[in-house]
């Protein structure tokens, strides 16, 4: 955890049941604008850092949404993704949270499995036995009873 102390970024998460150093000293009240300010970088440097562990840009929440609370789905799926992609890292060795990430799954068809699929009349290619709309009326009309 001496990483987030620091002014460098972590590359890794800390380990399972690592936790930081607590100091036994009192502690200081922050102004009003030095805590901002503070917590407004530390979350920046908290954004850089899941960008380059592997969460996509998509997911990762702005400052604003946490702080002013604009957006706290987009914070929850940011953190969500973070536990995704820490799945994925061999490192981590702690609880998993959120679903587990797919792994790729290849595969390759002959041409002979190709063609013989042509034939084959897909229910998502618009056949519904003969069912139509026809006598439902003027789209946007009410319905009179």
């Amino acid at each position: 955890m001496e990483n987030i102390q620091s002014q460098e970024e972590p590359d890794q998460l800390p380990a399972h049941g690592e936790h930081p150093e607590v100091s036994q000293e009192e502690p200081r009240v922050p102004t009003s604008s030095s805590w901002r300010t503070s917590r407004v970088s530390l979350c920046s440097r908290f954004q850089a850092a899941i960008k380059k562990y592997g969460v996509p840009e998509e997911e990762i929440f702005q400052t604003a949404d946490l702080f002013e609370k604009r957006n706290i789905v987009q914070v929850t799926l940011c953190i969500y993704s973070l536990g995704r992609i820490t799945q994925k890292h061999p490192e981590y060795t702690g609880p998993p949270l959120g679903p587990k990430m797919a792994d790729e799954c290849k595969r390759t068809f002959t041409e002979e499995q190709l063609r013989a699929s042509e034939g084959h009349l897909n229910l998502q290619m618009g056949y519904n036995k003969g069912a139509s709309q026809s006598g439902q009326g003027s789209f946007g009309n009410t319905r009179h009873m």
